[in-house]
Formats: C-alpha cells, sequence, structure tokens
C-alpha cells in the first residue's frame, strides 16, 4: 500500500502542490545491497516480499510504498535520510511513513476505532486532538513540537524544522533541584542545573532561570526554552491544545500571542489552566509564583519525556518488574521528602 498522502486544503494558507517524498533511487538500492553483499532474494526474504519487487525497484521499473523505506534502509544498515533523503521538512504523513505505518496502523496507539482523524488531519482538513497528539508522537518517536509542526506543514503552512534537542537532566539531577527549591537554594552563577537545556532559545535569553520566570510569558518562554528547543508549538497549535478536551474554548490564537510576548500581562485561570494544558504541566505551574514550582514541574516534565520515548523505543521491557518495583517506590519516597508530609500545614476542619 502506498503511503498516501491525500489531497492539500483549499485555504489561502494551503500549498497547490504536497510535500516531496523521500527520493528513491534504484541504483543507489542496488549499491547499498551490493556492499552488503546480499542477493535479491536475500533482502526480499528479509522484507518479507517477493524477488522480483526488489528487481523491479531496482531496475526503475516500480517505487516501493513510503512507509516500506525504513525498514529496506535498516535491512541494508543505512541511514534512512542518506539512503532516501527527503528534500523537505516532514508533514504528518512523512512522519508515519518514516514510522513504518499505514493510517490503518495508527489506531491501535491512539485507541480508536477508525483512522479517519489521522486522514483528515494528513490533508489539512481537521487538527489532531491533544491527545492523538501525544500517542503518535510517541509512536512516530518524535517529540510533540516536532509533531505539532509537521501538523502544520500538512495544513499547508511553511514550518521551519524543529531543532535536534539535547538530552533532558537525569532523575537525580531532578531530586537535587527538588531539594534544593523545597530549601529555598538557587543555583549558584553559571552552574547548570535547569533540564534539557537547549542550543538555541529563540528570542528569549538561553540562560534565563526559573527563578526569573514572574510573568505569564516568562513562564512561556521558559517553558519554550527548556522543553522545545527554544521555538515550541506555534501559538496556533497551542490555541488548540488548549481547547483541545471538550468545554468552552478559551483560547484563540491572538490571545496566545499577546500572553506570550507580553502585551497581556494578566488572565483568568480558565485561560491559564489551557496554557497549562497546551503545555502538558500542571496548572500549578501558571498559577503559582514560587520559582521552585517552575523548576520541579519542568524537571518532571523533562524526565517524563525522556522515558515516555525510551518507552517508544520499546526500552521498557529492559527493566525488569523487581526493578519496575523498587523505582517505583524510590520515586514516591523522593517526591514525599521533596513536597514534605504537609504535617507542618494547618488541617482543614
Amino acid at each position: 500500500m502506498i503511503c498516501s498522502r491525500g489531497s492539500r486544503p483549499s485555504s489561502a494558507h494551503s500549498r497547490s502542490n504536497p510535500m516531496p517524498d523521500r527520493i528513491f533511487d534504484g541504483n543507489k538500492l542496488r549499491d547499498y545491497r551490493v556492499i552488503r553483499r546480499m542477493s535479491q532474494s536475500d533482502l526480499a526474504a528479509a522484507l518479507d516480499i517477493r524477488t522480483n519487487a526488489v528487481y523491479r525497484w531496482e531496475n526503475g521499473l516500480a517505487t516501493p510504498p513510503q512507509e516500506r523505506l525504513p525498514g529496506i534502509a535498516a535491512m541494508l544498515g543505512a541511514d534512512l535520510d542518506e539512503l532516501f533523503p527527503r528534500p523537505a521538512p516532514p508533514n504528518l504523513a512523512d512522519l508515519r511513513c518514516d514510522a513504518g505505518m499505514r493510517q490503518s496502523d495508527t489506531t491501535r496507539y491512539t485507541n480508536s476505532m477508525s483512522p479517519m482523524p489521522i486522514r483528515a488531519a494528513e490533508q489539512g482538513r481537521r487538527a489532531l486532538s491533544d491527545e492523538a497528539v501525544t500517542a503518535l508522537a510517541r509512536a512516530y518517536n518524535v517529540t510533540r513540537a516536532e509533531l505539532l509542526a509537521a501538523q502544520r506543514r500538512s495544513f499547508g503552512f511553511d514550518q521551519p524544522a524543529v531543532p535536534e534537542q539535547t538530552a533532558p537532566t537525569a532523575p537525580t539531577a531532578l531530586v537535587a533541584q527538588g531539594a534544593r527549591a523545597r530549601r529555598g537554594d538557587h543555583p549558584s552563577a553559571g552552574t547548570r542545573v535547569e533540564p534539557g537545556r537547549q542550543e538555541q532559545a529563540g528570542r528569549q535569553s538561553k540562560e534565563m532561570p526559573a527563578q526569573a520566570a514572574t510573568t505569564i510569558a516568562e513562564k512561556i518562554a521558559y517553558l519554550r526554552a527548556e522543553l522545545h528547543g527554544g521555538t515550541g508549538p506555534s501559538d496556533a497549535d497551542l490555541a488548540v491544545a488548549g481547547n483541545g478536551r471538550g468545554g468552552p474554548a478559551v483560547l484563540t490564537e491572538r490571545l496566545v500571542r499577546e500572553l506570550r510576548t507580553g502585551r497581556r500581562t494578566t488572565a483568568p485561570d480558565g485561560v491559564l489552566d489551557a496554557l497549562a494544558l497546551a503545555f502538558d504541566v500542571p496548572p500549578v505551574y501558571f498559577r503559582s509564583s514560587d520559582p521552585g514550582v517552575h523548576r520541579l514541574v519542568v524537571s518532571a516534565r523533562a524526565v517524563h519525556n525522556e522515558f515516555t520515548i525510551m518507552a517508544a523505543r520499546g526500552g521498557e521491557q529492559e527493566i525488569s518488574r523487581e526493578a519496575r518495583d523498587q523505582l517505583r517506590d524510590f520515586i514516591s519516597d523522593t517526591m514525599a521528602e521533596i513536597l514534605g508530609t504537609g504535617e507542618d500545614e494547618p488541617r482543614t476542619p
């Protein structure tokens, strides 16, 4: 089955032509196969296809479906982008094909009965729900920012590639930061303790510490710098994500832009909660002015993102049940130590 991209949207922002597929060169495929000392029948057997299909590919008589290309590259021990380069950043269909999936395969990850929402998003007709964005990002092994950028391209908008992110802070650093936050300590100048520090931070300073994030704009900038490589989802995507779970639509692209740029400095709790939903952080992040809370939330989200990627790659299978139980106890005890027992707080009658 060829990896279909469907038709493009008819809006004024849409492009007249679909984004190009990965470039397939039969001669290049043959060269890689020969270097690997594989016969056509060997490659065909590895891909569970007929030998004639490989013959047709290499001689320019046919082209493999786009979702086949990752498997071919893997069997030849080749880098996907090197063997089958793509001349433009990916849209939603491209990400799915890079994961080796058909549209029908996505339902197991979105827990839906039909791939129609995926098809509609790939054709630029209806945006994915926030839950689907998270589920597909995990399934496609990309970040939410990368998937949201791909969705924008599917709707016909020019969207640059999302910069690669560095590894988030390790869990041990999360514990240390949380303990400092509870004691009220602040990192010394020049100490790098914030999680997931990126090489780029957009228009905001790359060194903005959590304790400086007091306004809504600064809190948004801190999340974009620490979790999204300084770029983050667009204002329109944030509005869609914040309104994505039903109820009244409280966010608009214009409102998000005004809050992000500081043109609007206050917002009701409902708007703050929608922003938190859009960034996938608890509401306390935007409601609280405590820098310790900000550091702890961002650290936890960075660690969660890292282990979510590991789980998507099957990494959780390497952890035994006994080890998982010990880790749960350790995390529970550590968070109790960081947050306190609440015994010194006034009790509610």
